[in-house]
């Protein structure tokens, strides 16, 4: 899929990944707002807004700014095609659906 149909699919709370990644394991998922815990010290106590992170080869997580490459490319696929992190009961599939069946 293209990365306009990836973005749906992070804000219905997939993981997405692109299929030409080296890493094995990668993938990116949207965090939403106030869902971070980022230390006092680094933070100052500021909410934090929603952003897109990765999860790395090494099992860490960072986060992700997205690259032109990874823009315009449309290996774009979802994570082990997994219910979404934000939604176990699968409500959102069926605007997801539609979004598969663009490809």
């Amino acid at each position: 899929m293209k990365f306009d149909q990836a973005l749906i699919a992070l804000r219905t709370g997939y993981k997405v990944r692109r299929a030409g990644w080296n890493g094995k394991g990668m993938w990116v998922a949207l965090v939403p707002e106030g869902a971070a815990q980022v230390q006092q010290k680094i933070s100052g106590g500021y909410d934090l807004l929603p952003f897109l992170g990765m999860k790395t080869a090494d099992n860490r997580f960072v986060p992700w700014l997205i690259s032109q490459a990874d823009v315009l490319a449309d290996d774009w696929e979802l994570v082990d095609d997994a219910v979404p992190a934000t939604d176990m009961t699968r409500r959102n599939t069926p605007t997801l659906k539609g979004v598969r069946d663009e490809q």
